[in-house]
């Protein structure tokens, strides 16, 4: 097993929802250790990124982490961050009301909020508690890691993912039926991705468009010609269209609505070379000139590929 490189103390480890654990704590950078493959790897530094020790740090169920407090080099933190681990970035939270260090931190599912409690400030012991509680469905937040429920949509905490593009929302200004709950929408103009539809609205969250047969395609093969019927981008097949295999040893062309090659012939330049073979690097015919004192034409002998008849 790989050992971490940083000296640590008064550290948190914590278990993320994908098995790896987040270390943190008297280095300024994060480790990650993944027990898949047993090593450990540099995380983001934290925004405030001094090297802090006597933090807590609490997985919360939307999968991020919330790290509060602690003691820094010269002076206590109020700091709280969240450490998103699918982007391995940290979002600044609201501050604690005191700096607290050396406390407990319980997560409390029945509301959704993290218990801070005990600890110190400046060597005073705290006989105060405090709660950092995660947003509800319809409060407003900014990042999915401010959500109990993990997703922040249109600006408000959601109950589901919502994510149908322009044919849902989740607040009550985007269209929803109220603030936090994930609407399906209908009437909104949308892009159902098809080129042989016009007049594409929201159909109860879902898109779609119109058949319009008027429209241009193109379904990729350039040895077609495309055209929109029903819906559909049809293509008839085209021999007089041009295509490209990538191959620079073959002259390609369109046959049968498929893209056919034949291999370029290196035949000899003259009689003083050998039929050659194609550098795919250039596309260039390189063909190879015969060994000196082979005879040539008119009773020449070749010489550096070339026939010459007085060689003296």
């Amino acid at each position: 097993m790989m050992m971490e490189t940083a000296e640590r103390y008064l550290h948190t480890a914590t278990r993320l929802q994908d098995g790896r654990v987040l270390v943190i704590g008297y280095t300024p950078v994060p480790q990650i250790y993944d027990p898949a493959t047993e090593t450990f790897s540099a995380g983001t530094r934290m925004t405030n990124d001094s090297a802090r020790f006597g933090h807590s740090a609490t997985l919360l169920p939307n999968g991020c982490v919330l790290v509060a407090g602690g003691r820094l080099r010269d002076s206590h933190s109020s700091d709280t961050e969240l450490y998103t681990p699918d982007m391995d970035k940290w979002i600044v939270a609201a501050q604690l009301r005191a700096p607290r260090a050396f406390h407990e931190a319980t997560y409390l599912d029945e509301d959704g909020s993290v218990l801070l409690t005990g600890g110190e400030d400046q060597s005073q012991k705290l006989a105060t508690a405090e709660r950092f509680t995660l947003g509800q469905p319809g409060e407003a937040c900014a990042h999915r890691c401010e959500c109990r429920s993990g997703f922040c949509v249109d600006g408000v905490c959601c109950d589901t993912a919502c994510d149908l593009g322009a044919c849902d929302a989740c607040s009550a200004v985007a269209g929803a039926t109220a603030d936090g709950t994930c609407s399906l929408l209908t009437g909104p103009a949308c892009d159902d991705g098809n080129t042989c539809t016009s007049r594409d609205a929201c159909r109860e969250g879902t898109c779609a468009g119109t058949n319009d047969d008027t429209a241009a395609c193109d379904d990729g093969n350039p040895c077609t010609r495309d055209a929109c019927s029903e819906g559909l981008c049809v293509g008839t097949n085209d021999d007089t269209g041009s295509c490209d295999d990538g191959d620079l040893c073959t002259r390609n062309f369109c046959q049968g609505g498929s893209c056919a090659f034949e291999a370029i012939a290196c035949d000899a330049t003259d009689e003083c070379h050998v039929n050659g073979t194609c550098d795919p690097e250039t596309g260039d015919c390189v063909p190879p000139r015969k060994e000196d004192g082979v005879m040539c034409e008119g009773g020449g002998v070749c010489l550096g590929g070339d026939c010459i008849h007085d060689p003296m």
